[in-house]
């Protein structure tokens, strides 16, 4: 019923406003130097007002993925025990983690593509996953924590599961049809209700199939609502008054303080309230931060265009320092001091930017374009013979 509602609603929504899209969008397809505006617009990716550079980035996009990205490393900056109480931290990682997952694979569903091959997928997605967790393997190995060995690659470690997740999902959906896609969501979305937490975990297999109707909704929304930003009043407050009824929730006790949707999976209850996050919060909350973060560069930019980077290499860093820099010198308390958080906030930002910085992007476009170019090798030379 979920999926029936999106599915037609996004279509009433489509149809309804055809003659206003085609009385503000169609004069500037006659524009002369606007070719790259245009073939933004009918990719389904620019709305009316958007600007594109030179390659094709579009500035709201970038921001997007900027903002979220940042929310991922301030959740997981915070994260600890004390987030868990129903304090400033609490609320803030509650509010983080209630959504920021499905927003990234909202975001992800809007910009897919169907030019997804297996070899892009295994060096875009599969062989960072598995360098990565690698690495990250055996940091926690040195740490202390010798059965993290045997979870290598089979059971994906920290955060790494998103990249594998993203990967299969980007094949599955670039390989059929937006019907059979959608029949393929509901199917995975009902079994792995009854998986046990065990196999729920393999090759991020729960996750992934907790997380399609997020990319589900992000394809449908850009298939039949792709400027939806036009509409910025009506979005602007059903998002605040979903992180309202969020906050309600919280407050209430009807959901812990805990709640992250991409976790494991627990009660059939659960999993359905789990599902209005991902359908209903993350819709509206992901069109109202669309809609409010600024459409030219700034900040948030070179964040957005990095994000991936960020987002591999975030948590290693993030572990280093909490467990060199605040266990062992003895400033743990001060961090999760009340007059702290602004500054975790702001410390947060500067590791960001940090992370963002483009040496990043150079190392590791170094390290897995070695691959690349053997397999471009190999390939070539299987078709000589």
């Amino acid at each position: 019923c979920v999926f029936g509602i999106s599915h037609f609603g996004l279509y009433y929504l489509y149809s309804s406003t055809m003659p206003i899209r085609h009385t503000f969008l169609v004069p500037k397809y006659k524009r002369r130097g606007k070719l790259i505006m245009m073939g933004c617009q009918l990719a389904g990716l620019l709305d009316k007002g958007a600007k594109c550079n030179t390659q094709g980035r579009i500035p709201w996009i970038d921001n997007m993925r900027g903002l979220l990205i940042f929310t991922v490393v301030l959740g997981h900056v915070i994260s600890g025990e004390n987030s868990f109480l129903t304090t400033a931290i609490g609320y803030t990682h509650y509010l983080i983690y209630s959504v920021h997952m499905s927003l990234f694979f909202i975001l992800s569903g809007y910009l897919s593509k169907r030019n997804f091959t297996f070899s892009k997928v295994l060096f875009n997605f599969f062989l960072p996953y598995a360098f990565f967790d690698f690495f990250y393997v055996c940091w926690s190995y040195l740490r202390g924590m010798p059965d993290s060995v045997n979870k290598f690659i089979i059971y994906p470690s920290s955060v790494y599961w998103f990249i594998l997740s993203l990967g299969m999902i980007n094949l599955l959906a670039s390989k059929i049809s937006l019907r059979g896609f959608t029949i393929l969501t509901v199917f995975m979305y009902i079994v792995f209700s009854y998986v046990p937490n065990g196999s729920w975990e393999f090759l991020a297999l729960g996750r992934t199939a907790l997380m399609m109707p997020a990319y589900l909704i992000g394809m449908l929304l850009k298939k039949y609502f792709a400027d939806f930003r036009r509409y910025n009043t009506w979005f602007i407050v059903s998002g605040v008054i979903c992180i309202g009824v969020e906050l309600l929730l919280a407050i209430r006790g009807i959901v812990p303080i805990y709640w992250s949707t991409h976790d494991y999976n627990g009660n059939n209850m659960q999993y359905v309230m789990k599902l209005l996050y991902i359908c209903f919060f993350a819709f509206f909350e992901f069109t109202l931060l669309s809609i409010c973060v600024p459409n030219k560069r700034c900040i948030l930019t070179k964040w957005g265009e990095n994000s991936i980077i960020i987002y591999l290499i975030h948590v290693l860093f993030l572990d280093i320092l909490k467990t060199f820099m605040i266990s062992r010198f003895g400033i743990y308390w001060l961090y999760w001091r009340k007059w702290m958080f602004p500054v975790v906030i702001l410390l947060t930002a500067l590791l960001v930017q940090f992370l963002s910085l483009d040496i990043w992007k150079r190392i590791y476009d170094i390290i897995f374009s070695i691959p690349q170019s053997i397999w471009k090798k190999i390939s070539s030379s299987i078709e000589r013979l």
